[in-house]
């Protein structure tokens, strides 16, 4: 029987990918911590997605169809205002999750001394091209979101995430911030706004293992729409006042410019260099991913960069005289 009150509420958006959502939903009822209930939002109705749930034989299932295609902000927080736990845990649907992934966040927000903690862990980033785990890094002490998951020292990516799949948050703490009705980078707009709160902070689980998987295809719908660079650059202008200036100018040299780069427009390139200088001084490596992402396709600089781990994997193990390690991902 489903738990009378559950201590984390799933909230799983979803928009015709039935097939994923399924998936989804079956790691979220695998989770061994099984004081939940599981809220799915169906944005917009979706006899195909509603006939795959229909067969799932859970009382901790419940499924909400909104009257129309809403976008993901307003169905995560339709998920939200449904909820009857105090804990949320964010599912998208093409995403999954290990068994223990709640179990261990409920531990890390039980024992975590921030008053409104946000609870994330290392995840499986998964392309056609190979697997990694992200985060390499965690936040520092004082480190602004904006900075953690702009502002990278790096080629690689994946350097520092809060991925909406991973993250376990206090149900006020969304219903005092709603996520937005935005056509992109919904969560980015929420956690620059919830940061100001009192008593919000990021805390990452101690493990290093992975606890869900992230599934990049590039092919794939996404619920959270448009990846137009003129809107983006339009969020960056309304967010210039939660960003530092080199946050400000890593959005544009890689958020923006990975938008931009399917349009293979030369001009746009140069100008968004140009248009750099105008919210700090970009870094020689703002201007080296702004470069590679015009050059190169994202599997493509995920096969390099997986080599390069590799290698520098072996030349450390040299090095060091160390045994070696077994396979950091095992798919």
């Amino acid at each position: 029987m489903a738990p009378s009150q559950p201590l984390v509420s799933v909230v799983i958006p979803s928009y015709e990918r039935p097939d994923l959502l399924v998936r989804a939903v079956a790691s979220a009822r695998a989770q061994t911590f099984d004081a939940i209930e599981i809220i799915v939002v169906l944005d917009g109705s979706q006899p195909a997605a509603a006939a795959a749930l229909s067969g799932i034989d859970d009382p901790r299932l419940r499924v909400i169809t909104l009257p129309g295609h809403a976008g993901r902000g307003p169905a995560t927080n339709a998920g939200v205002d449904a909820a009857r736990a105090d804990w949320i845990a964010l599912l998208d649907d093409d995403d999954e999750w290990m068994p223990d992934k709640l179990r261990v966040q409920w531990q890390a927000a039980q024992s975590s001394h921030a008053a409104l903690p946000i609870v994330a862990c290392r995840f499986i980033a998964r392309t056609a091209a190979g697997d990694q785990i992200w985060p390499h890094r965690l936040p520092q002490p004082g480190e602004s979101f904006g900075d953690y998951l702009l502002v990278q020292s790096g080629l690689r990516g994946g350097e520092g995430m809060l991925l909406p799949s991973t993250l376990l948050i206090r149900r006020d703490l969304v219903v005092r911030e709603r996520f937005g009705r935005l056509p992109q980078f919904i969560d980015l707009d929420w956690l620059l706004r919830v940061e100001r709160r009192p008593g919000v902070a990021a805390v990452y689980v101690e493990t290093r293992r992975p606890l869900a998987v992230w599934h990049l295809t590039p092919a794939r719908r996404h619920i959270s729409g448009s990846r137009d660079w003129r809107s983006a650059v339009g969020f960056l202008e309304a967010h210039r006042a939660l960003l530092s200036p080199r946050a400000q100018v890593a959005f544009l040299l890689t958020q923006v410019s990975m938008a931009a780069a399917r349009s293979r427009d030369w001009p746009v390139f140069f100008r968004l260099v140009l248009q750099s200088f105008r919210f700090g001084r970009p870094r020689p490596i703002d201007l080296g991913a702004h470069l590679a992402i015009w050059l190169t396709g994202r599997d493509t600089r995920v096969r390099l960069l997986n080599s390069f781990d590799r290698l520098r994997g072996r030349a450390r193990r040299l090095a060091h005289r160390e045994p070696p390690r077994e396979p950091r991902v095992v798919s």
